[in-house]
């Protein structure tokens, strides 16, 4: 593992946002079955499937649109 300091204080400022704004990251864990369900429903294009962040920004879309409701 390297060690990178700078971007340590950039981890921590955004880690101390997110807890302003009363978010959290949570790891969640995905087959290609709950990427092809996302994919239907049309929360996520299949060509950002292998996209870490796009997966991320779909699932917290689509439950942001359930909670609304």
């Amino acid at each position: 593992m390297l060690n990178r300091p700078d971007h340590v204080p950039d981890r921590h400022a955004r880690y101390r946002a997110r807890q302003r704004n009363g978010k959290a990251v949570y790891a969640v864990e995905l087959g290609g079955e709950e990427l092809d369900w996302l994919i239907k429903l049309q929360w996520l294009q299949e060509c950002e499937a292998s996209e870490k962040a796009a997966v991320g920004r779909a699932i917290g879309a689509m439950l942001a649109d359930a909670a609304r409701r």
